[in-house]
């Protein structure tokens, strides 16, 4: 069996924001998103899944109190599932511990790396399909955005050629609406599980 995800040194440069951010109970924490149950799901899921770390390098202009940047320059793959790898061309050996813009600079034109972004520094969720290029070629794809640690846990479906079913939708809107609206979190996660392994809820 081919190992997809392994967890790439512990979160670096977290920002002080973070520790207030201890305070509420994260929906999906790296525990949680790398239990044997969850890493089950994901392993199979037919939707690619990335979890990825926000980079905040030390820049002399600007630290904050602990001596770091508050600006995330990019993101560093931590996982990817066979899908993910599949949508990448590329094998987890290849991804993990890459950096997003390295190995998809299109990202940044695409305005992805600025949502990411937001979800870490807002903690909302966003949904958005639009058509970029992944690998020098132009798709379709349907995205999830979720806040995970200093990071972002991304759901990516290509659309091109099949677009989403109506109950896909209505799950993903279903999901976003219930973190909005800060259902239990047992609820929420149980949402996510279903969406990314296909089961109508």
């Amino acid at each position: 069996m081919a190992r997809y995800y392994r967890l790439v040194d512990p979160p670096m440069n977290v920002p002080v924001e973070a520790a207030d951010a201890a305070a509420k109970p994260e929906l999906f924490p790296h525990d949680w998103l790398f239990s044997a149950p969850v890493q089950t799901v994901i392993s199979v899921a037919a939707v690619g899944i990335c979890l990825l770390r926000a980079m905040r390098p030390l820049t002399p202009d600007g630290p904050d109190q602990s001596g770091f940047s508050r600006k995330i320059t990019d993101f560093q793959y931590v996982m990817v599932n066979p899908v993910q790898q599949s949508l990448l061309k590329l094998s987890a050996e290849d991804v993990l511990g890459q950096p997003l813009v390295l190995l998809s600079p299109d990202v940044v034109q695409a305005g992805i790396l600025d949502r990411l972004r937001q979800v870490v520094d807002t903690g909302r969720p966003g949904g958005y399909t639009e058509v970029y290029q992944l690998d020098g070629t132009a798709g379709r794809f349907n995205q999830v955005y979720l806040k995970s640690g200093d990071g972002v846990l991304m759901l990516v479906q290509d659309v091109s050629y099949r677009p989403l079913a109506l109950y896909e939708q209505r799950q993903q809107a279903a999901l976003l609406r219930a973190i909005n609206t800060h259902q239990p979190i047992a609820d929420v996660r149980a949402m996510l599980l279903g969406l990314m392994s296909g089961q109508m809820n």
